[in-house]
């Protein structure tokens, strides 16, 4: 798994089928549009020109850049059929100053051709708006033009480079290790690394009257690879989005990944420390979009995701492992990869045997007193109370858990800064209260005539 650098742009290839966050400079001048003429996905926006030979401009505001950081930045571009244009110019900057924060720029002459235009930038603050002007010439000033735009990327390059600096002193710290005796009895004044299969005949050698040791370069790879990646990724591209929760309030489960959990997480079973993988490949599958790039990352995700399956099993099958923590929290796991995902159409499954296991625990009120399960028995009530809101009235899930375990969970510790905090827990709780009145009405055979019962 090649890990790629956050992109700072959100709803990139118009993907949402709306324009937000994104703004234009005029009112009913930008469009997202479904169709065949997307490069990439379901949806482009088609963005029309002033009259007069002017320009408009759609602009969004990025944060979270690091200043001094290089940034690549790219975007395809069309002019369809027909126009009235002789030609269309696209410009691209940072900033409010068009000149100093100038990206990229490009004319468009063929018509129904996707045009990648790519360009680099230096980002001067945290927090800048990124700006698209598109402009159409014509001899009739009157006429006003339109330029197609997709999939959008403003990418930075230091997650690229630390991983790379990092995988390769973890190579020549092994190759020194490998070493040691060599460069102990010889005193080595030049180290070089030979980037080929096979080494010279004679490895330690002088040149230009330097004592030189050539050691093999090659590429680290082992199973904390990925897991390293994917630490990366989700505390640089995930986390400074999760945080925007944080300005409502304070929650104690959203974090950086620190350096001790992780050592203490490369011990743990594969589903429990697979899922981090699965979960920083999904979120890169969806800001991609429908890029073909994307299917590599796809490939990855369904190999990551079948070694979690296969570890899960194993510790299913046996007694003593099938009721802990990490078992509860792993099947949880692969139900939200699933669900977002859209590959799961049978949640109840994966909820239901929460439950049983739950069950054999002594119920919701027991476990969730546990400090380490707590967080579990909350997901597993959020999952199952909005499963059920979406769920038909005659299938639903809140019917097989006793009322007065979901209440008495929910009272002591729903408060703890956990999922019900976006959500108020009397809300939360009316929520419910609408579900089981649904399913009463349903087992009743009330709903098809219209009159729920008060409960």
């Amino acid at each position: 798994m090649a890990l790629s650098a956050c992109n700072a742009v959100l709803n990139p290839s118009f993907e949402t089928g709306t324009l937000k966050p994104w703004f234009s400079s005029a009112v009913n001048v930008a469009k997202v549009t479904s169709g065949t003429s997307a490069y990439s996905g379901e949806y482009y926006l088609n963005l029309q020109t002033a009259v007069g030979n002017r320009g408009n401009t759609i602009s969004q505001h990025l944060k979270h850049l690091k200043p001094h950081e290089k940034y690549d930045f790219s975007v395809q571009v069309q002019v369809p059929s027909p126009s009235g244009s002789e030609y269309c110019s696209v410009y691209v900057y940072m900033g409010r100053n068009a000149t100093i924060g100038a990206i990229a720029s490009t004319q468009l002459f063929d018509l129904e051709e996707w045009t990648a235009l790519t360009g680099t930038y230096t980002a001067k603050r945290s927090d800048d708006i990124l700006n698209i002007v598109v402009a159409c010439d014509s001899e009739d000033s009157s006429v006003t033009g339109n330029v197609l735009i997709d999939d959008v990327n403003f990418t930075g390059r230091e997650i690229e480079e630390k991983i790379a600096n990092d995988m390769r002193l973890m190579v020549y710290f092994a190759i020194a290790k490998l070493y040691y005796k060599i460069i102990a009895l010889v005193k080595i004044e030049r180290i070089i690394v030979v980037h080929r299969k096979s080494l010279p005949v004679r490895q330690l050698r002088i040149v230009g009257g330097l004592r030189e040791l050539a050691v093999p370069g090659f590429e680290l790879k082992t199973e904390v690879h990925p897991l390293v990646e994917s630490l990366e990724y989700f505390n640089n591209c995930m986390y400074p989005r999760l945080s925007q929760i944080l300005l409502l309030s304070s929650n104690i489960n959203i974090y950086r990944i620190p350096a001790e959990l992780f050592k203490k997480a490369l011990h743990a079973p594969d589903y429990a420390k697979l899922g981090l993988v699965c979960i920083t490949l999904s979120h890169r599958m969806n800001q991609s979009g429908h890029n073909p790039d994307s299917k590599s990352l796809e490939k990855n995700f369904y190999n990551y995701r079948g070694h979690v399956i296969r570890s899960l099993n194993n510790d299913l099958h046996m007694i003593k492992k099938r009721d802990s923590h990490r078992v509860l929290t792993g099947i949880l796991t692969l139900l939200l990869l699933d669900a977002q995902q859209g590959i799961s159409q049978h949640w109840r499954y994966h909820m239901e045997g929460v439950r049983g296991l739950i069950t054999l625990r002594g119920g919701m009120h027991k476990v969730a007193v546990q400090f380490a399960a707590m967080p579990i028995v909350l997901c597993y009530v959020f999952l199952a109370v909005n499963g059920d809101t979406a769920s038909p009235a005659s299938d639903m899930l809140i019917t097989s858990i006793p009322a007065d375990e979901i209440y008495l969970v929910i009272k002591q510790f729903g408060g703890n800064g956990f999922a019900f905090q976006m959500c108020p827990m009397s809300l939360f709780v009316e929520i419910m209260n609408i579900n089981r009145i649904r399913a009463r009405a349903s087992i009743a055979g009330l709903m098809e005539e219209g009159f729920v019962e008060d409960d």
